[in-house]
């Protein structure tokens, strides 16, 4: 309060100090805005509020729209659970990648029930959920197709003679350190 009283900024951290609940009446007034013009929506401006994204979708653009937002979050719940199933089968750097993707979409749906980016705004959320969920399904079907591909035990330090000259490549060498 201070720092707007001497500079006079107002930067607008009440809400986030705040401890009265300052979603209910803007999610009531998106769901009463869409049941009001449930087939085509009322439009972005006179929804009014964004403050969830399923909502938003429902009451700006109508029911078809709430359908597209649903289906995209159940199939990026979908892809998620089957990107979880199948992590085992990759090594570990290739999990971590998995991990990193995982993670990046379930923020996106997470914070979507809090703001309405999903039909709103063209942001950096929308350009990484995009490239995320590029790479989670190419992971995905990477650990599918592929199997997995354990590095061998200490292999800076075996005696290659075994293995043939490490140059072989895919006739039988060791190719940084995987067995070909």
């Amino acid at each position: 309060k201070f720092m707007v009283t001497f500079t006079g900024i107002e930067i607008g951290v009440e809400r986030l100090a705040s401890t009265e609940n300052t979603r209910s009446y803007a999610w009531w007034k998106l769901y009463t805005t869409g049941m009001e013009n449930p087939i085509f929506g009322a439009g972005m401006v006179e929804a009014e509020m964004s403050e969830n994204s399923w909502l938003y979708a429902f009451a700006a653009f109508g029911i078809g729209m709430l359908f597209l937002a649903l289906l995209a979050t159940l199939f990026g719940v979908y892809q998620c659970l089957r990107a979880i199933r199948v992590r085992s089968r990759l090594v570990t750097e290739d999990r971590r990648v998995l991990d990193l993707a995982v993670g990046v979409i379930v923020m996106y749906f997470a914070g979507a029930v809090f703001e309405g980016y999903m039909v709103s705004r063209v942001n950096p959320a929308l350009c990484f959920i995009m490239i995320y969920s590029n790479i989670c399904v190419f992971m995905t079907r990477h650990a599918l197709t592929q199997g997995a591909v354990e590095p061998t035990e200490d292999y800076e330090y075996q005696d290659y003679a075994e293995y043939g000259d490490y140059e072989e490549g895919l006739e039988g060498g060791l190719v940084h350190g995987y067995h070909a």
